[in-house]
């Protein structure tokens, strides 16, 4: 019976107290919005939930961050980076953090890809490549449903016509189309 006890607790301090200290994060990422294409990759790397979108870009929750860094392997658009790394981990509540790539200001353009109508074939390459299905073909000609977007710029690449072009607009002006 001692055995046993013996090699529960041995088992419980093996993988509590390293779990204790990792998760005293002492690394303080941030979402650089310029770069940041919504993708949602680093959402389904991160393992304790610590990342939301807010209007289409990643959002990183500090107190929920472990400071893993598997976000920012998994960002292909180098969107992520360390803004802090605290000496001292007991200060991490201490230290104020910052809420990153909050896109509610509306002075800020957004970047949209947008199908010039008299240039499209309607030869639906775009539609297919599409990862999120995104482009839909409407009377032969494709159209973007800016929710299902990421803003990959796959589409406008496989465009063999060039109908497809990365614009930034002003986010009222989107508002106002819906």
């Amino acid at each position: 019976m001692k055995k046993h006890l013996v090699i529960v607790l041995i088992l419980i301090f093996a993988i509590l107290i390293p779990l204790v200290i990792y998760s005293q994060n002492s690394k303080i990422y941030k979402i650089i919005e310029s770069k940041c294409i919504g993708c949602q990759l680093c959402i389904k790397e991160c393992p304790v939930d610590a990342i939301t979108m807010q209007n289409g870009k990643a959002v990183i929750d500090a107190e929920k961050c472990i400071g893993c860094s598997l976000c920012v392997k998994a960002c292909n658009f180098d969107a992520i980076v360390l803004e802090a790394q605290n000496e001292n981990p007991a200060e991490n509540d201490k230290m104020e953090t910052q809420q990153v790539a909050d896109s509610t200001k509306k002075t800020e353009p957004i970047r949209i890809f947008k199908v010039i109508e008299k240039k499209c074939i309607g030869c639906n390459i775009c539609a297919h490549k599409c990862p999120t299905n995104a482009i839909e073909m409407i009377n032969r000609k494709a159209v973007i449903d800016m929710e299902k977007c990421i803003k990959c710029g796959i589409c406008e690449a496989v465009c063999p016509v060039n109908a497809i072009k990365d614009t930034m607009i002003a986010q009222d002006s989107l508002q106002k189309a819906e």
